[in-house]
């Protein structure tokens, strides 16, 4: 899966009130993590009172892992 999200924040003094996702990667999983993600760890300064529209991009990476690291699966279930 691989995609961009688009989501619009609506920021009052440093913290985001509303979020709203404007445009879908085409795939729920990916703009839900995208959303949920900005909602519980973005922060803003105080002074921040806007609407701000915020791209988040995935991507895959076709470089191989080095022979010395792990590779560890997990997997998101959204509730």
């Amino acid at each position: 899966m691989e995609g961009t999200v688009v989501i619009m924040l609506d920021v009052r003094k440093g913290k985001i009130v509303n979020s709203q996702i404007v445009r879908s990667s085409g795939y729920r999983l990916l703009d839900k993590t995208a959303k949920d993600w900005i909602d519980a760890h973005w922060k803003f300064p105080l002074h921040v009172n806007r609407l701000i529209k915020e791209a988040v991009t995935f991507e895959l990476d076709d470089s191989p892992l080095p022979s010395n690291e792990k590779y560890y699966q997990t997997s998101y279930i959204p509730q």
